[in-house]
């Protein structure tokens, strides 16, 4: 039995121990997307005092993708994605390639999560053809974002301590937090492609209509203070036959730099290695920044990264990867530089026979016997420093994906 939660016992909790959500999407060919969604998570209201409007937060996007010469164009909620992530990528991201393909995929413009409470922008975003081989891409955004302690300042102006990202609005106290700081983010992005060579000119800026002060400790020194910020970037990347180099420079408001390099071979088509070095400076301030690492967030870190794909025989897919890393100053609750290496090893194998017996048990004792086909294997062993300290994870999982015999 589930132990109940705190928050109804006392009922603070303003509303019932279930999530509601619902989702409409329409979509045409791949020229169109509409969706409208909202979403009620558990302790909060419904159609209450605390949420008139039915549901804690809803979800509208509209898209539309190759039309004449617009490429793309974005209303209501919407992420933008570029280069490597170091100058802006809002929304999902990987942060370590455990499936050996470590450069990332910018689509520029992308639809939001329908469920996302934060991290997306909500306005408006164009990407139109200039020729060929080049394209531009401009957004706005304008969105309330919830924030903590909000207090007055000397001068009058609205003064905040952190975001608040959970998205849960069950409590009064949690309440007083939603909707406090109005962001606006506008930008764009100059892109070229041809069959070989990509090159991407990008860059935002960011206001926000109260004061960002997180409160003073040692580790967070050289965390963003303010309200207005931007950040400008370059990407880059070659395909020289088998051979694919990337590289992203950044840079924010106050001249401090986050940079990645890498290099994918292919041996053949099932045989890989990728390799990439970043080095994000301590003092990088980009809130929108979402690049390849051990940190949340690009700052603070440098390393050199392996990725080693290949398979064995039967068909199993072996990825082993190392990440040597450093990060020169303190983070939250660790109190001086740390230094480590990340080690891990995936073997995957797909489309398996698998052989499931059952002991069923009641009065009587009876075996049942189930034959599975496309049944997939999966193993991860993972291996990390820090300093002196070594943690290890190992996961096994088969996925039965359907019966072909009961017996």
């Amino acid at each position: 039995t589930l132990e109940t939660k705190k928050g109804y016992i006392d009922s603070s909790y303003l509303g019932d121990p279930f999530r509601y959500y619902f989702r409409y999407s329409y979509k045409y060919k791949d020229n169109l997307l509409f969706s409208f969604s909202g979403d009620k998570d558990a302790g909060e209201e419904l159609f209450g005092h605390s949420q008139k409007l039915g549901f804690d937060h809803y979800g509208v996007t509209f898209m539309l993708k190759n039309v004449g010469l617009v490429q793309k164009l974005a209303l209501g909620n919407y992420n933008i994605q570029l280069g490597q992530g170091l100058t802006m990528w809002t929304g999902s991201s990987m942060k370590f390639a455990v499936d050996g393909n470590i450069k990332k995929y910018a689509p520029v413009v992308k639809a939001a999560s329908p469920f996302a409470e934060y991290d997306f922008l909500k306005g408006a975003a164009l990407q139109v053809a200039l020729g060929k081989h080049t394209s531009m891409a401009t957004f706005v955004s304008y969105t309330k974002r919830d924030a903590t302690n909000m207090t007055v300042g000397d001068n009058g102006q609205n003064v905040f301590q952190s975001f608040y990202t959970s998205g849960y609005h069950r409590t009064e106290s949690e309440l007083q937090k939603k909707n406090l700081v109005g962001e606006t983010v506008t930008g764009g992005s100059l892109q070229y492609a041809n069959t070989n060579f990509t090159l991407g000119i990008n860059g935002y800026y960011q206001h926000l209509d109260a004061i960002l002060s997180p409160k003073e400790y040692f580790y967070n020194c050289y965390y963003f203070f303010g309200n207005n910020n931007m950040s400008v970037g370059v990407d880059a990347s070659y395909l020289f036959r088998n051979i694919l180099l990337f590289a992203e420079s950044a840079f924010d408001g106050n001249g401090k730099n986050a940079s990645i390099v890498g290099a994918q071979l292919w041996a053949r088509n099932d045989v890989s290695l990728s390799v990439y070095y970043r080095n994000y400076a301590k003092d990088y301030q980009n809130m929108y920044s979402n690049g390849l690492g051990q940190n949340s967030d690009s700052k603070n870190e440098n390393g050199l990264a392996a990725v080693f794909n290949f398979k064995l025989p039967w068909d199993i897919c072996v990825v082993a990867s190392a990440d040597v890393f450093e990060m020169p100053w303190s983070r939250h609750q660790v109190y001086s530089p740390t230094n480590g290496m990340d080690c891990r090893l995936k073997l995957t194998k797909n489309n398996l026979l698998s052989i499931h017996h059952l002991l069923l048990g009641t009065s009587l004792l009876r075996s049942a016997y189930f034959l599975y086909a496309n049944t997939s294997f999966y193993m991860l062993y993972n291996m990390k420093r820090k300093n002196n300290d070594i943690k290890i994870i190992s996961h096994l999982q088969l996925s039965k994906k359907s019966c072909i015999f009961a017996g």
